[in-house]
């Protein structure tokens, strides 16, 4: 279990919350250390506490929970998340903790306390995952600018490190609900920010289709594919930093079939259908005429052919 509570200079009060030690403590309780001041919220004596010490195992141990103090008045939001979390309830103590985070309480060490319980565990799975599929081979797993804190089943809170804020919950199972691409033998063409929630059937569409996409944020674009769930989808997806290298690969690679299917704002899905325009004349071309995969077809006449047929 992570402790919220990481100030070693408590262990003497705490040590003290023991009625044989002396048993001068109790709940509501401010204690002032470092300049700081924190409220008692519960207390474990024996190894029990909660309403009517229904949490726990008697087992002689004596804890407390605090919370921090500003202007006089606890900061109720903080001091809930730390209680569900020593609750074992770590779905609705992130809550807390993220909108404490967003309202300037305790910013720093709510964070730390953040990455030390829900991240460091999955750090390593995150990075292999990124490792595996990444769609931009020069953008380190380090440089990536999000996070994903794992939440509920397949749900993960967004922390942008570069702007230290939340930008939501990213929803696997909501991202994979989108519709089936009706074009069965299209392949599809999406231009973005960054933000893939935008245009959540592209990545369900990267299981039976090939996936071309222009990422202008590409830091924070590349950073979904940490998502354990993900890795299937981006390993499908061709990704590029803007038009201008997304056309030149279908200039070059004239083997390759064109995208029919757009996804974007209006003006990106007119640019894809003037590139698809410009490349199909091209490839028309005695010059841009693909010599690697040529179809020879024969055709046979079954229709009055006289009585020999």
């Amino acid at each position: 279990m992570c402790n919220f509570i990481t100030y070693n200079d408590m262990s003497i009060e705490v040590y003290l919350v023991d009625p044989g030690k002396g048993g001068k403590f109790y709940i509501g309780k401010k204690l002032g250390r470092n300049g700081k001041e924190y409220k008692i919220l519960d207390i474990s004596r024996n190894g029990t506490y909660g309403n009517k010490k229904q949490y726990g195992v008697p087992n002689h141990m004596q804890a407390m929970t605090v919370a921090p103090v500003k202007d006089g008045v606890v900061e109720e939001i903080l001091a809930y998340g730390i209680q569900q979390f020593e609750e074992k309830k770590y779905d609705a103590a992130l809550d807390a903790m993220v909108l404490a985070f967003t309202k300037g309480y305790q910013r720093e060490w709510i964070l730390a306390n953040i990455y030390s319980c829900y991240m460091d565990g999955n750090e390593a799975e995150f990075r292999e995952c990124y490792n595996t599929c990444c769609i931009y081979k020069d953008i380190s797993y380090t440089e990536c600018c999000l996070d994903f804190i794992p939440y509920k089943d397949s749900e993960y809170y967004i922390f942008d490190k570069m702007e230290q804020k939340f930008l939501g919950i990213v929803s696997v199972q909501e991202m994979f609900q989108a519709e089936e691409l009706k074009r069965e033998f299209d392949d599809v063409a999406i231009e973005l920010d960054w933000d893939w929630r935008k245009y959540k059937e592209s990545l369900k569409w990267a299981f039976k289709h090939k996936v071309y996409a222009i990422c202008h944020d590409r830091k924070r674009a590349a950073s979904f594919c940490k998502i354990p769930e993900f890795v299937d989808c981006f390993r499908k997806i061709k990704a590029f930093a803007d038009r201008k290298a997304y056309q030149k690969y279908f200039h070059e690679y004239t083997g390759v079939v064109l995208p029919r299917f757009f996804l974007g704002e209006e003006g990106s899905r007119q640019e894809f259908v003037r590139i698809w325009e410009e490349e199909h004349a091209y490839r028309i071309t005695a010059e841009g005429r693909n010599k690697d995969h040529i179809l020879l077809t024969i055709g046979i006449p079954t229709y009055d052919r006289g009585f020999l047929s």
